[in-house]
């Protein structure tokens, strides 16, 4: 159905988790949702591009749920719905949920299909995540509730901060966005680590320069300024190969252009890389791996 309602110069991929949760929504809201996703996607790409669809597990905790209002502590299935396309501005995603609003044409659209994604996922119990960087790109995570009849959670989502692995390392945030910045220094402070931070690729090699005990770089991928994650990665590693480096991104696992993963050392990074939403278990895994990785 998806694939018949876009153009032939849309590839559609799917990647699906193999031990899904089940999830007690309605089927026909649900294929309402990933058409009207996948429609909005189309017209993002003008001139052709990539729709992925991916699933998988995700348990969220009292700290995500801090910084995310919407949400509720629980099991999740997440569904995200990612192009290539031409992204939307700070300003756009901020509205893009609200009812009648539209970049469209007039007569093009009514403004009436996020909105109605956005009224499934509220009925369902869940929330919706929209990860976008303008010329580059959307994805919608949406989150639906376990369904109460399955297994209890497979850990504890309050667990303190004592028994997620911790460390004593500085650690070097870098993202555009503030409030990422202040939910990792957050995260990584409590789990006892130095934190220093910097909003894109230049302020954080004038950091690396001046501060030699930084262990590891923690960036996101997408950032403005000339330099992307993968260009930062590529040149500290050239210069201090023994420093580490964790990448993020809010895109879909699959989303990242293959030009971006050139050579072994990056393609290792964008496999490892984590994914935006993430939680703070997540985060201090990541980071722990990444510092203790040979």
């Amino acid at each position: 159905l998806v694939t018949k309602s876009l153009t032939v110069s849309i590839e559609v991929q799917t990647h699906f988790s193999a031990k899904l949760w089940p999830v007690n929504i309605d089927p026909g809201d649900l294929e309402d949702t990933i058409l009207n996703l996948s429609l909005n996607a189309k017209d993002a790409m003008k001139k052709g591009g990539l729709l992925i669809i991916e699933t998988s597990n995700k348990v969220l905790d009292s700290n995500y749920v801090r910084y995310n209002p919407e949400s509720k502590v629980g099991d999740f299935v997440m569904i995200s719905v990612g192009d290539n396309g031409s992204g939307m501005t700070e300003e756009t995603k901020s509205k893009a949920l609200e009812p009648f609003f539209t970049t469209k044409e007039q007569g093009k659209g009514t403004g009436l299909g996020l909105s109605m994604v956005y009224a499934f996922v509220k009925r369902s119990g869940g929330h919706i995540k929209i990860h976008s960087e303008f010329g580059e790109g959307t994805t919608f995570h949406l989150f639906l509730p376990r369904a109460e009849e399955a297994t209890e959670t497979t850990v504890n989502k309050l667990r303190p901060y004592t028994e997620l692995p911790r460390g004593t390392e500085t650690i070097l945030i870098v993202d555009d966005e503030d409030s990422l910045i202040d939910i990792a220094t957050e995260f990584l402070t409590h789990l006892g680590y130095s934190v220093l931070t910097a909003i894109d690729a230049k302020q954080a090699l004038k950091l690396v320069n001046v501060n030699k005990h930084i262990d590891l770089i923690f960036s996101d991928i997408i950032m403005p300024g000339g330099l992307d994650g993968y260009q930062l990665a590529d040149i500290i590693h050239k210069e201090l190969p023994a420093l580490k480096i964790l990448l993020a991104s809010g895109f879909t696992k699959k989303q990242q252009k293959s030009k971006d993963v050139a050579n072994k050392y990056l393609h290792g990074l964008a496999k490892n890389r984590l994914h935006k939403p993430y939680t703070q278990s997540e985060l201090a895994i990541a980071i722990r791996s990444t510092l203790d990785e040979n």
